[in-house]
């Protein structure tokens, strides 16, 4: 039997329209899977369906919203009669140090990247049954290494968040079989973050990012892919509650 084979195996992703989720929706596809990508932009979600085909559907929605939460899960259970994989995706990144932001730039925050992920969670555990079944929730290494997050106090406090929330549903869910991990990138160049690059030398500048990372790079959408397929396989059946830094080394420097 292949390794990571997703063959006959259903997939929700949300934030599945763009970036990350785009990469990871790309890779289980090519390893076999079903997958049900959800955001809130429509337009995009379309975008990845053409180029991943009949394998992939769409549910336009925003996963914060209990209501667009329950109608992904719905759409889930209609379209595959159940699920194996679940991937909290979704998130924003808006930068902000302490002293110039507000209550409103905390509270989007939390709410896309917070709440988001409490729903997603609960509809997977709702969708999984009695088990098995694996959710893999995207947090950051900036979730617990302060780095470069001098102006990101909300985005680090909704990854810690993320990532007690992980720790948490693993022991409660682990006697149902259903496995619950975070995969923790580092900086992954996406739409997410494009404003970093902004009026510089694309080449150039990597170049200079990537000397502060062990392996001399940034990440690409790929390796946080294949770190996502690697928690949500059968290959990772006795890992749980776990955090895994797909970070180039440079939360051990």
């Amino acid at each position: 039997m292949a390794l990571f084979s997703f063959a006959n195996k259903s997939v929700v992703i949300t934030g599945g329209g763009s970036g990350l989720g785009r990469a990871i929706a790309k890779a289980f596809v090519e390893q076999g899977a079903r997958v049900l990508i959800s955001g809130r932009r429509e337009a995009k979600l379309k975008e990845v369906q053409a180029e991943l085909g009949s394998a992939c559907f769409i549910e336009p929605g925003d996963i914060s919203v209990e209501g667009d939460a329950r109608a992904l899960g719905d759409r889930a259970q209609a379209e595959f009669g159940g699920l194996d994989v679940w991937v909290n995706n979704a998130g924003v990144l808006e930068r902000g140090t302490l002293p110039e932001a507000d209550l409103a730039h905390l509270e989007k925050t939390l709410k896309i990247n917070v709440e988001g992920v409490f729903l997603g969670c609960r509809e997977a555990v709702r969708l999984f049954g009695d088990g098995p079944g694996a959710i893999v929730n995207v947090s950051s290494y900036l979730s617990t290494h302060a780095g470069a997050s001098g102006t990101l106090p909300a985005y680090c406090a909704s990854k810690g968040a993320v990532s007690a929330m992980t720790r948490s549903l693993a022991v409660f869910h682990g006697p149902q079989q259903i496995r619950v991990n975070a995969v923790c990138p580092a900086l992954v160049r996406t739409e997410l973050n494009d404003d970093i690059w902004e009026g510089k030398d694309e080449a150039e500048f990597n170049r200079e990012l990537g000397e502060r990372y062990p392996l001399r790079r940034i990440g690409h959408p790929k390796d946080v892919a294949a770190a996502t397929l690697y928690l949500a396989s059968d290959e990772a059946a006795w890992v749980t509650g776990q955090e895994l830094y797909v970070d180039g080394g440079i939360s051990v420097v």
